[in-house]
């Protein structure tokens, strides 16, 4: 294993650096590339180590492989200090990483990759199941987890995901949203999450227009005399003791919402406009195919894959349209709005 092998190019030293300073630098780089190299290569050993460990739960017959798998990822966890559901899931992750996207593993091994690049090429790819196209998603999506980081890798994941799995975009997505839901998580200090799983337009949808209702209140606070303002709605007075960040504003806005059917504020004295002055926004890109019937997925400007009959329905709607000329990888070359 190369100890530069996390290296994709030679980095161009800060300005103002001395010619030792620069030799420093440079040194204490391949120390760093090295030691994540190394760690990337202990990740992939202990993958295959948990994969072994499971192998060896399962062959002991199938009325005694889940006490066997119990009592297994036991002892492991006992040895690391980890729990026992811990190591568990993480034996029953090295058996799909192994089992269907080994090549990844193997460059994981190498130095090539880091775990968090695994994870994201496993998390978008584990529903493929026909396996000449999850090795051609394999195969691309080790390609850019090569030149990306993880952060930049996790939505490209997902879209060639999109394009290499054999089954329809519109027909997972139907499946997908059979499993839409609404679930409370119980946190500490009188907290909870209020969890939403839903068509990802409709998430940021929602999620938009909750944040122009909450910069409404902000403006409002900010600039209480254009609340009196000819021909301006009114946004709520909120007191001079309001100091709520925006995020803390989105939250108490969407509770209301939920709760009342109406924005308003805890802190304001009166409602915050949630009528036609107010419209979520959500960008999508969508193939001139999809527009044109096709079962090709579109995406959102986040990045993650929208499925062609919402990529269709809301560009129905659009009032303003931006056509996106781009190269082959997919890097914006020029652009055009119209109406």
């Amino acid at each position: 294993m190369s100890a530069t092998t996390l290296l994709t190019a030679e980095p161009t030293p800060p300005a103002g650096l001395t010619p030792a300073q620069v030799e420093v630098l440079r040194t204490l780089t391949q120390r760093v590339v090295a030691a994540r190299a190394a760690k990337a290569a202990a990740d992939a050993a202990e993958l295959r180590v948990l994969a072994e460990a499971m192998a060896l739960a399962t062959s002991r017959g199938a009325e005694r492989s889940d006490l066997a798998v119990r009592e297994i990822a036991a002892e492991l966890a006992a040895a690391v200090r980890a729990s026992d559901r811990t190591i568990q899931a993480r034996m029953d992750d090295a058996v799909m990483a192994l089992g269907r996207f080994g090549a990844t593993v193997d460059a994981l091994g190498k130095g090539e990759i880091e775990r968090t690049h695994l994870n994201a090429i496993v998390d978008a790819g584990a529903h493929i199941d026909d396996e000449a196209a999850r090795g051609a998603y394999e195969a691309a999506a080790l390609d850019h987890a090569r030149r990306e980081s993880p952060g930049r890798l996790r939505p490209a994941a997902r879209l060639l995901a999109q394009r290499f799995d054999p089954v329809p975009s519109q027909e997972r997505h139907t499946l997908a949203a059979a499993a839409r839901r609404v679930w409370v998580d119980d946190g500490d200090d009188g907290m909870a999450d209020l969890v939403l799983r839903c068509a990802a337009a409709v998430a940021h949808g929602a999620f938009d227009r909750a944040t122009r209702i909450a910069r409404a209140v902000i403006d409002a606070r900010e600039k209480p005399d254009a609340n009196h303002a000819e021909g301006a709605r009114d946004c709520g007075e909120a007191p001079a003791s309001d100091v709520r960040t925006l995020s803390q504003v989105r939250a108490d806005v969407l509770a209301d919402l939920i709760l009342t059917g109406h924005a308003t504020s805890a802190e304001s004295a009166s409602s915050i406009p949630t009528g036609e002055a107010i419209h979520a926004q959500v960008h999508v890109i969508v193939p001139v195919t999809t527009l044109a019937g096709g079962g090709e997925a579109g995406a959102l400007a986040t990045g993650g894959p929208i499925d062609p009959e919402s990529a269709r329905r809301l560009a129905a709607g659009a009032t303003t349209w931006t056509r996106l000329l781009t190269d082959s990888s997919g890097h914006v070359l020029a652009t055009e709005a119209y109406r």
